[in-house]
Order: C-alpha cells, then structure tokens, then sequence
C-alpha cells in the first residue's frame, strides 16, 4: 500500500499570487515584491491509502518545442577594465564616456557597474532609452519597491520599452550571475517580471542556465525556480531534463528533484540518464493537453507537484487550460453526462478509467467513441479486467 494525496477540487488560486515573504533567503535584504511572491495556493491535503504509487500526481476538479539562446559576450571592453575605461573616457570628453554607454553592444553588467558614475557626473538623461530603463528597473528593484505595480500603470509604449530592457539585461547579464548579492537579486527580478508580467518564455534557456550555474555553486535558486515554473509550459521541462545527463553530480541531482513529480521517475536509477530523459518525454508526449499548472513550489514544500493531470480531461481525450483546467472546447450533452457519472467514482477507479480510454483512444478511437456509448459500470467493468488492477 501506498499513500497518496488528494487535492480537493477548486483549490487553486490562477489569480496574481498574494504576498509570502521568505524567511530563509541567503539574501540579506531580499525582499520580494507582494504581487509576484508565491501564495500558499495547496489548502490541508489528507493523507490515504491506495493501490496507486502515483495518485498524488492526478487531479479531478469535477466542474516537443526547441528552445534556444546565444550567449553575449562582453564585446565592447573586459568586465574587469570597464571602470577603468570609463574613466579614461570622461578625462578626455564628457561626449567620449556618452558614446561609450550608448553603444549598442554595452551589456548590462558593464551599466550595472558603472551606475554610481553615471548619477555622480549628472549623464542619466543623457543616455539612451533602453540604459535608462534599465537603470530605473535596477533602482526601485535594489530600493524594494513595487516595481510590478509600477510597471502595470504605465503607458503602453513604455511598457514596451521596459520590457525589451528586461530582456536585454538577462540576455546579456546572465553570464555575469553571481557578481554580488544586488546583481543576483535585479536578476531574479528581471525573470520574475519579465514572465509574469510579459509571460516572455524566450528567456526560459537563460533563467534554467543560471539555476543550473548556481546549484553548482551552492547558491540561491528558489526564486528563479519559481520564475522558471510560472512560465505555464509544460515542454520546458525538457530544458531541465537536459541537465540529468551533466557530469556535475549535483546538477544531475537537482534536474532529477525538480522533474520528480513526473511517475516514475523515483524508480529510474539516477545513474540510468537516458531512462529517465525517455520517461520525462514519453510523459509530456502523453499527457500534455490534460496538464494543470498548480502553483506549488519550493517555498511551499521540499517536494512540490507544479503540474498534475486532470482525470476528466484524459478520460474524454480533450485539451484543457493549463492554468484554468477548462476545457478548451464546449462538452456535449454526452461527455456532460459521462462526467456526471465519472465523478462520484472513488479516485483509484478515475485513475484506471482513465488510463484505458486514454489507451483505447490512442490505439482506434472508433471502437474508443463506441466503448464510451456503454454504460459507466461496464466501463469500469472493462477497465478492471484490460489494466489489471482491482477496483
């Protein structure tokens, strides 16, 4: 026998999380801003018994893609010698050091640093605009504003220049992660914004890159985690099943933690990588149109479930909303019907249910539409003798 949890239906919140500070951030002075932090979205969750080793990983509300990016290198000066540079430039001209900055190949880090120069010499309306956006991301960011709410209430054209500064500073800062605490905190905020408020999933490759460089750091990763999760795209997860297969041990490690929530995968031996990749993919392939994003993370729980499969939406073989578990399109009377009798089933009979019309769809769904006419116990009927489980 083992446990199971069950998760009652409408529990999750798809709204703008509410505020949840985290208390044991190896930040300092991290503090994360209300509208974007995580909220305890999981209500109380029972604790049974079942046949079943993976019901956690099921849900009944009752009511592959290629992702890339290029890295940036520092093209215009070295990291370590643009202050240097920069100092240089301003003994020869004010107009030299503008030029300077207003390159179109000046990177991020190089603007982070030479922040503090810029305000002391009085250049920051003399920049352009994407420098002075993202200079004034960094200053309500590193002074613990609202920067979301702030960014919502602004004009639609400059809306659009914040979030192309956004980009700009993950495509071309995220080598430079770890340069020191400030730096790491505007970076995990410029992912959490960029996806939340512009629901940007180019940047997805960037943000696994950094968590992935930092674990093998030691470094804090929970928020770019949560970052990563809230994009609401299930065939991400290949990105972090990329890593299963990395020589670095804890990187292997930490890939197999974050996609255990996917069956199966605490069978596999962690030195099987090419299993566990298999099984990572075969599950999305399977069960990607019946997925519903539930918020949970590691702030909430060591072992979070982002994702689960919707049991009515594999029974009937319709497409649901990842964040709303709607269906995508209107039941018939029929498969209204069906459901009516499916849902005061107990959970281990749905979850057979719903594993051989899943099967019997896949293999001819004219005998599938046919099987679904029958009645709901001779359904079950069928369903126990064809999946071998007593129900």
């Amino acid at each position: 026998m083992y446990p199971y949890y069950f998760y009652k239906p409408f529990i999750y919140n798809t709204m703008y999380p509410s505020a949840q500070s985290i208390s044991n951030s190896i930040y300092p002075h991290h503090t994360n801003f209300s509208v974007l932090m995580p909220s305890h979205s999981i209500t109380t969750i029972e604790k049974l018994e079942s046949p079943y080793p993976y019901s956690k990983y099921y849900l009944s509300l009752e009511n592959p893609a290629p992702f890339s990016y290029e890295t940036q290198a520092l093209t215009h000066v070295d990291l370590q010698q643009t202050k240097s540079v920069f100092h240089d430039l301003l003994q020869q001209s004010v107009e030299s050091a503008l030029d300077f900055l207003n390159e179109e190949s000046l990177t991020f880090p190089s603007l982070y640093l030479l922040r503090l120069d810029i305000e002391n010499w009085g250049l920051f309306h003399r920049l352009n605009g994407r420098n002075k956006t993202a200079l004034v991301l960094t200053k309500e960011i590193l002074a613990n504003e609202n920067t979301a709410y702030s960014i919502e209430s602004l004009s639609c054209d400059y809306i659009h220049n914040v979030h192309a500064a956004l980009k700009w500073m993950l495509e071309t800062g995220f080598s430079q992660d770890g340069l020191d605490n400030d730096y790491d905190i505007i970076l995990d905020t410029a992912a959490i914004l960029d996806v939340k408020l512009f629901h940007e999933k180019r940047i997805l490759p960037i943000i696994v890159e950094m968590i992935f460089n930092r674990v093998s750091k030691g470094l804090f990763t929970h928020d770019l985690i949560w970052a990563f999760f809230e994009a609401r795209d299930p065939y991400s997860l290949m990105l972090i099943a990329n890593r299963l297969k990395s020589r670095n041990e804890k990187v292997a490690a930490f890939a197999r933690k974050l996609l255990g929530f996917i069956p199966g995968m605490d069978t596999v031996s962690p030195n099987d990588f090419e299993r566990q990749y298999t099984l990572v993919q075969n599950w999305l392939e399977e069960n990607s149109p019946f997925l519903y994003y539930t918020g949970e993370s590691l702030q909430q729980t060591n072992q979070p479930i982002p994702y689960v499969i919707l049991l009515e939406a594999k029974y009937l073989c319709k497409a649901v909303a990842i964040d709303s578990g709607k269906f995508m399109e209107p039941l018939t009377n029929h498969e209204k019907n069906l459901l009516r009798d499916f849902y005061p089933l107990k959970l281990d009979t749905k979850i057979a249910l719903t594993n051989c019309s899943f099967l019997l769809h896949q293999r001819d769904k004219m005998r599938w539409k046919m099987w679904l006419q029958n009645p709901i116990s001779e359904q079950v009927h069928h369903a126990r003798s064809r999946m071998g489980v007593g129900l």
